[in-house]
């Protein structure tokens, strides 16, 4: 199955990635039951709209979004690999791809606002498209139309549109 053979690829490959940067060194490492308070801090930090919430309800609100994404993510990419993207050992940032159908599918790609634009999406990008042309297989992702650096990013490591509505864009490299 397609599966098989491409995940232990992908999971050596990343968790591989050691980088020199003048930024700082760039690992991963696979996610941890002690990774929920960075992950509800990364995923609040990429839905600004959500401090827009009056503050006495605000943290609960963003807790039970968080919750219902996790929730959601488990259920349909059970096998999916998530990892912990770490600049100097500090956690800033999260890949989880799943590689379950006929290709990879970037289901989220974060990283801490103040560590973007150091050149650590570019290179996970590059590492995951290196991965899927070795498997002459495509690479998905959804990317929200209010997200306008992520996709000059995606469109930079050749991603192309593949359809679009109000709220996300759908992606495809090959």
């Amino acid at each position: 199955m397609f599966a098989s053979s491409l995940a232990p690829m992908l999971l050596h490959s990343l968790l591989s990635l050691d980088i020199a940067m003048p930024a700082g060194r760039l690992r991963m490492r696979p996610e941890e039951p002690a990774d929920d308070v960075f992950l509800l801090e990364l995923f609040c930090e990429a839905r600004p709209h959500l401090m827009l919430l009056p503050d006495p309800m605000r943290p609960a609100m963003q807790a039970l979004q968080y919750r219902a994404q996790a929730a959601s993510y488990a259920a349909r990419y059970p096998v999916a690999l998530r990892v912990i993207v770490l600049l100097d050992g500090e956690s800033v940032g999260r890949v989880l791809v799943d590689a379950a159908g006929d290709g990879l599918h970037l289901v989220d790609f974060a990283i801490m606002a103040d560590r973007r634009g150091k050149g650590l999406g570019g290179i996970i990008l590059t590492a995951l498209t290196d991965i899927a042309r070795a498997a002459s297989r495509p690479i998905r992702l959804y990317v929200s139309t209010a997200n306008p650096g992520a996709l000059r990013l995606y469109l930079r490591h050749g991603f192309r549109e593949v359809k679009r509505d109000v709220a996300n864009i759908e992606m495809e490299w090959h």
